[in-house]
């Protein structure tokens, strides 16, 4: 089974969250960290995967893909609900930059909240 990990460059270093550019390592950390304060994660209960794949006319080839991210707080007990957009561009098969974009705050209250107990 592959990973995310093996179809991202090892020499990209493109990595977005927001506007904080992170390494490869970082985004990997990140993209799996919400595990430290949720449960129940699901990516597609409530509203279902949107992904497009398409090269555009400068050749670049971009995926892109929109989602509801859900889980429960481990620490708030918050029913959490985030719209997300990732956006993945290739070249010769592997990711060479990802972006992704969300709103913050339900995952900062939860590790704030985490960090008092």
């Amino acid at each position: 089974l592959m990973s995310i990990s093996d179809l991202i460059s090892d020499t990209a270093d493109e990595f977005y969250f927001n506007n904080t550019k992170v390494t490869k390592q970082g985004w990997l950390e990140g993209a799996s960290a919400h595990h430290n304060y949720f449960d129940g994660i699901s990516n597609k209960d409530k509203f279902p995967y949107n992904v497009t794949t398409t090269v555009y006319e400068n050749g670049s080839k971009w995926s892109l893909a929109w989602f509801l991210w859900t889980g429960t707080g481990k620490f708030t007990g918050t029913e959490a609900e985030i719209y997300v957009h990732h956006g993945f561009r290739w070249e010769e098969g592997k990711i060479v930059a990802a972006y992704h974009f969300f709103d913050p705050t339900l995952i900062n209250n939860e590790i704030a909240a985490a960090s008092e107990k």
